[in-house]
């Protein structure tokens, strides 16, 4: 073999070694990219995509469902396709390649007619086991109760949209609580006062029952943190529509003295459920309240007057509510 020989197959070698492991991962990626995963005992199932979700959140709920085999490629897989999925309910009814499933995605194929449902401010969760209860045939209102009661204040009201055929309290639940995080993350991660995320929920389900205008709710809750500190009972009104359906004018002085644990004119301290699942201003104004002296609030369903001392509490009272009667 003459020195030119030992060259060229020197060099054949060297190309080899240069180009086949390029190849070999590209090989495995177009496997990852549009083989299916084997796995199918997770078929048939709906998965719900909300509005303003993102690739992202999409991904990651993919692949802990175990319908795609990795969120980093569905994210490459996604922009190859055009950058979007549209939202709304799919039915899945067999495994696909991570490629195929954003491809799928992207078109909206199998993508399930949709109903428009709004869940109102203010509701607790008898009002939103009677709100799907009656706009879906076969839903399952016990199963819903069982889960909402342990979720109450985390269901967040917003409007939805959800599949007519596929509905399930599951499903309701989890978009609902999604839509919370997703609604009021950037509020908890700021937050470093001494509440826990319950307490503060638990605080902005009443001021959500007391006010609809931001700053009455910043001032409400400066209200309710003042008489906290000062060790002064709650004595609220609205936890009795969550108790017994009564509002302010239905109360008796026998509801009053009721040993109901929300019953905060002889509990001390912040409930231990919310009463309502409360919006995202409700939930600011607890973490970002109005200081003031204010210990005493009333309202006239109007507008909110507030006093320092239980006698201009009283005088408002009758001024401004009373009348009302």
């Amino acid at each position: 073999m003459t020195w030119k020989q030992s060259v060229l197959r020197g060099l054949r070698f060297h190309w080899v070694y240069v180009i086949a492991p390029p190849l070999f991962f590209l090989l495995c990626l177009a496997v990852f990219f549009f083989d299916a995963p084997q796995d199918s005992e997770h078929y048939p199932q709906v998965f719900v995509v909300s509005e303003g979700e993102t690739v992202r959140e999409i991904a990651t709920r993919l692949q802990e469902k175990q319908l795609i085999n990795s969120k980093s490629l569905f994210i490459i897989a996604n922009h190859i396709n055009g950058g979007k999925i549209l939202w709304g309910s799919y039915h899945f009814y067999k495994p696909k390649g991570v490629f195929f499933r954003a491809r799928e995605m992207y078109l909206g194929e199998k993508n399930m007619p949709l109903r428009r449902i709004k869940v109102p401010e203010r509701s607790n969760f008898y009002h939103l086991a009677d709100l799907f209860d009656k706009e879906f045939n076969d839903f399952d209102r016990d199963t819903f109760e069982d889960l909402a009661r342990d979720r109450h204040g985390y269901l967040y009201p917003d409007t939805y949209l959800f599949s007519e055929e596929e509905v399930t309290p599951e499903q309701v639940i989890d978009i609902m609580m999604r839509t919370f995080n997703r609604r009021t993350d950037d509020l908890f991660e700021a937050y470093d006062g001494p509440l826990s995320q319950d307490e503060i929920v638990a605080l902005a389900a009443i001021v959500e029952l007391e006010a609809s205008r931001l700053d009455d709710r910043r001032l409400i809750a400066g209200v309710l943190f003042n008489r906290l500190e000062q060790d002064m009972r709650l004595e609220v009104d609205v936890p009795f529509i969550f108790i017994d359906g009564k509002d302010t004018f239905d109360l008796s002085l026998e509801d009053l003295q009721s040993d109901h644990p929300l019953n905060l004119y002889k509990n001390y301290g912040i409930p231990p459920i919310p009463i309502v699942n409360p919006s995202r201003d409700s939930i600011d104004a607890v973490i970002n309240p109005t200081e003031s002296n204010y210990l005493y609030f009333v309202g006239d369903g109007r507008r909110t007057y507030f006093s320092e001392t239980y006698a201009e509490h009283l005088e408002k009272k009758r001024t401004y509510v009373d009348p009302y009667k």
